[in-house]
């Protein structure tokens, strides 16, 4: 566009401003910040004949007409992830569903009062759209049920167990409300806190942790017992719990009950589907997504997590570690404390550990590792009971090498209720496919098992079947070996190998079924009667839902460079290693020698280089940096915002856009306050942005101005197994973005549980890097294509709330790859899940703050995966010590989280500074907001020549 043209577009657009301000319409225009204008559409035609409103409203529209019709699909969307992502954890002779019409007696206080959602960006409270089920008892009362009053009324208003002795006085009750007891007992995290691992409140014994029962909860369930002859728990809490005591066989000696069903959090509408699955209306159909150990205590990442009291001191000594002492909160300026935690688990993390343990001591074929694995684990990761008896028949499984897939092909049949069973409705079957890969001591970790692929069926009726088709990615069990030469280029180190050998791919009920399936394939009659499910009865496996496949060769070319951007992928994280400073001072977890199992640690220490890192004030302008007068800022090219919404990333057009922006105007950009500011010169309006990764956290601008849905937590949604769902919810996202007025969203998120006890657990996953991979990928793409950005946090390894500011993550490379970086990789990979947006982490990466990690940001994000977008800080305001602007710019990061005070600061280290190899990252920066943004439903109500 040349400069008369500008100068006619501005007077064409002051013209429609002033009409607009006695015309405003109110029909498809999203007001994403106070500078939109609503135009009528017969006052001017654009060149191509096309009226302004018309190309305004072709970019991003509303699926629905009001805001009470979004509200009301999106209740019915929660709804349905609630019944489809419950988990039926036990279910002894049958006990559910119940009779509809039965009478019910419910204890615990949070029967009253269900946990929708965590603390801190994952709150909410149910019930603000006054619908009735979004209450546990107004879920079944909805289905049919009568709720015993007398106890209502003692737990009215509690927020605490009340005692036995209060409980007598509706004893009376009991006879006429005796059909069913339900106990709920509920946990919750927050951002900010993770999860007591001792001195749990509630407990004369202050070595038990939260996530286990408590004295008053432990007391409760045998009163219960002692006067109802059925007994069903729900567990509230989107953590996982210790479920040994109460998965036991039910006898009146112990804590055994007749059902567990994990409801997880429930947001506003997710308890509806209680009543429904208890009356046999719907079938629950989820799978955990998360191994359910029966010791906390026992998993390999235990001994290093929270605050262990391994601080790094200003003299470079560490301090004593104790479990249980508390170390002081300290981090960022030189001559402080530095906190750290170590990823000495490597890879074996949730099942991955469990599994590849148990096989290893099954090496002799003795039975003695399921006899381990049954005392340590209760649930394994992918298990979930149906009322309905399934058969899943695989009918092929092909490794095709030349498309880089597995594709297996499964019938699947739905034979009727399970014995005993009163349900005869329809049910869904979710296909699992796992992966089994040859090791041999010395070559790089792979676990016993890995999910690489699932498919859930549609609801089949008796006698229905279908038959599933699983496509995965191969990449997703290639293998990261630091020591490997790079195929695509000898002289460096480090890629993505296949090892030759037998490759043997699965089906299973749950990762121990698959890997019992894959041991009678591969081992036949060795293995006959000493294979055990998790219950520890003894099974057969079945040699028919597994497949081998023979790799003759070593492969360490096919993923020596990136899918999506043809980069060559080599060790770039030696820095996150602490031996990397000083060698061979940390042992990482082996399956060739389980005495490498994590133990807490002492005696580390803080040398210089390690020290200048942990400061991080290491930018100093380089001497060829080019002078600030040399680059061009502020030119008149005549070309706006709308009309980028097109351009491709690479296109030289958007050099002379940018080029178009002040220096004041760029550092703008960058300071973000829940939202950006006008940038008029190119038409940019002002944008808003918001929290929430489970519901975008505000109201609806359109309306009444009711909240918005806050869905169910994502674990939850992830343990449907629901790929159709993943995508749903990500596009309702966007729709309540339209409806609220806001371009992008914080989330969702996408660390991994690495351990149970992480406070924001809830906002994120599941404990496999791959299940998170493919649950990312769907939903981020389905929000990015509703015109919503989703800012994907936290990038990465913020896998822990104790100690958050600026804790160090020390971890080996094919730990960090294979784990945390895989959990973001299917949302913000370019040729996947196409996020183009990401938080970063308030964690040190290694001794570097993650939004100064210029291998993360840079050669990770950008280079290997081919990210466009924008990325941001998490609130970088709280984290000033240590999140410093210079490195933060130059390294990757692109905006300033809640912190419009680093605008001032940028425009003066240029200005002042005469720093132009700052002002170049704040020109990239610019580039990738805008491109993200022209991408976003920010475009909407824009049209050439109109401020």
């Amino acid at each position: 566009m040349n400069k008369d043209r500008k100068q006619k577009c501005k007077r064409v657009g002051i013209a429609l401003a002033a009409v607009a301000l006695s015309a405003v319409l109110c029909c498809g225009f999203v007001a994403c910040g106070p500078t939109v204008n609503y135009l009528k559409e017969e006052l001017v035609q654009t060149q191509t004949g096309e009226t302004l409103w018309e190309a305004a409203n072709s970019n991003f529209k509303k699926d629905y007409a009001t805001m009470e019709e979004v509200r009301a699909a999106g209740s019915k969307l929660n709804t349905q992830l609630a019944e489809e992502g419950m988990v039926l954890l036990k279910n002894d002779d049958k006990a559910l569903p119940l009779a509809s019409g039965g009478k019910l007696s419910l204890f615990g206080y949070r029967s009253y009062s269900l946990m929708t959602g965590g603390g801190g960006s994952g709150a909410g409270k149910p019930g603000s759209y006054g619908i009735p089920t979004a209450t546990l008892t107004g879920s079944l009362t909805d289905a049919g049920f009568e709720v015993n009053d007398a106890l209502q009324s003692i737990y009215d208003g509690k927020s605490e167990e009340v005692s036995i002795d209060e409980l007598s006085g509706a004893e009376s009750s009991y006879t006429s409300f005796g059909d069913a007891a339900i106990v709920t007992i509920a946990r919750g995290g927050s951002e900010g806190s993770d999860l007591k691992t001792h001195d749990a409140p509630g407990n004369a014994d202050t070595s038990k942790h939260v996530l286990e029962l408590n004295d008053a909860e432990i007391e409760l369930v045998k009163y219960v017992k002692s006067k109802f002859d059925k007994v069903i728990v729900f567990i509230n809490s989107a953590n996982v719990f210790e479920m040994g005591e109460l998965n036991a066989e039910k006898t009146e000696d112990n804590l055994g009950v007749d059902a567990i069903l994990w409801i997880g959090q429930v947001g506003n509408d997710g308890a509806t589907a209680i009543g429904r699955i208890l009356n046999g209306t719907v079938d629950p159909s989820g799978h955990t997504v998360d191994t359910w150990e029966r010791d906390f205590t026992k998993g390999p990442t235990y001994t290093n997590i929270g605050d262990l009291s391994q601080n790094f001191n200003a003299d470079g000594s560490r301090s004593n570690n104790n479990l249980y002492v508390n170390g002081s909160v300290a981090y960022g300026a030189d001559g402080e404390t530095y906190h750290s935690v170590e990823y000495r688990e490597g890879i074996y993390v949730g099942y991955r550990y469990y599994e590849t343990m148990a096989d290893e001591m099954n090496a002799e074929k003795e039975g003695s590792g399921d006899a381990w694995f049954d005392e340590s684990v209760v649930y394994p990761f992918g298990y979930g009971l149906s009322y309905a008896d399934f058969t899943q028949e695989v009918q092929s499984i092909e490794w095709d090498r030349e498309n880089h897939e597995v594709v297996a092909s499964v019938k699947v049949t739905n034979n009727g209720p399970a014995a005993g069973s009163a349900y005869s409705g329809s049910s869904k079957s979710v296909v699992q496919l796992y992966a089994s890969l040859p090791y041999e001591a010395g070559q790089a970790e792979k676990s016993a098992i890995q999910m690489i692929g699932f498919a859930k069926t549609p609801a089949l009726a008796v006698g229905e079947e279908c038959t599933v088709e699983v496509r995965a990615d191969d990449y997703l069990f290639a293998t990261y070996d630091e020591d490997a030469a790079n195929g695509a280029d000898p002289s460096l180190s480090g890629c993505y190998v296949f090892d030759e050998g037998d490759y043997y791919f699965a089906v299973g009920d749950n990762a121990h079924d698959a890997l019992n399936n894959v041991l009678a394939a591969k081992d036949g009659a060795a293995v006959e009667g000493k294979l055990t499910d998790e219950k520890g009865n003894v099974v057969a496996g079945d040699a028919a839902k597994a497949r081998q496949v023979t790799l003759d060769e070593y492969d360490n070319t096919t993923y020596a460079r990136s899918e999506a951007t043809g980069e060559i992928v080599s060790d770039q994280f030696d820095e996150i290693d602490y031996n990397y400073f000083v060698q061979d001072t940390v042992t990482y977890l082996t399956r060739s020698d389980w005495n490498t199992y994590p133990k807490s640690y002492t005696g580390l220490s803080v040398n210089d280089e390690l020290k200048t890192l942990l400061v991080g004030e290491t930018y100093v302008k380089p001497a060829d940096s080019p002078s600030v007068d040399s680059i061009t800022t502020g030119a008149e090219n005549g070309i706006e915002f709308i009309e980028m919404k097109d351009v491709p990333y690479d296109d030289e057009r958007w050099d002379d856009f940018i080029d178009q922006l002040s220096i004041t105007e760029l550092a703008t950009i960058m300071g973000e306050t829940m939202g950006n500011a006008v940038i008029s010169s190119v038409n940019k309006p002002a944008n808003s942005n918001q929290d929430g990764p489970k519901g975008l956290g505000s109201t609806y601008s359109r309306g009444n101005g009711e909240g918005i849905t806050l869905y169910v937590d994502q674990v939850t949604m992830s343990s449907t197994w629901n790929l159709d769902l993943l995508t749903e919810r990500g596009e309702f996202f966007a729709e309540d973005a339209l409806y609220a007025g806001y371009s992008m969203i914080y989330g969702p998120g996408a660390d991994w549980h690495r351990t149970p006890y992480s406070g924001r657990n809830s906002e994120y996953y599941s404990e496999d890097s791959n299940m998170s991979y493919l649950c990312g990928a769907a939903q981020v793409k389905a929000m990015q294509e509703g015109g919503v950005i989703a800012a994907i946090k936290h990038f990465a390894a913020n896998d822990q709330e104790t100690n958050r500011h600026g804790v160090a993550t020390f971890m080996n490379e094919q730990g960090f790859r294979q784990g945390s970086l895989r959990c973001f990789e299917g949302a913000l990979r370019d040729d996947v899940g196409g996020g183009l947006g990401t938080m970063t982490c308030f964690n040190r990466v290694g001794a570097t703050a993650g939004a100064a990690s210029e291998a993360l940001l840079k050669q990770v994000l950008r280079n290997e995966w081919g990210f466009k977008g924008v990325n941001l800080t998490d609130s970088s305001r709280d984290a000033a010590d240590y999140v410093h602007t210079e490195e933060c710019v130059v390294y990757g990061t692109g905006m300033f989280n809640n912190d419009n005070g680093r605008t001032n600061e940028l425009v003066k280290l240029v200005r002042q500074g005469g720093d132009g190899t700052v002002l170049l990252g704040m020109k990239e920066a610019n580039k990738h907001f805008y491109y993200a943004y022209a991408h976003s439903n920010l475009i909407n109500g824009l049209a050439v020549g109109v401020e």
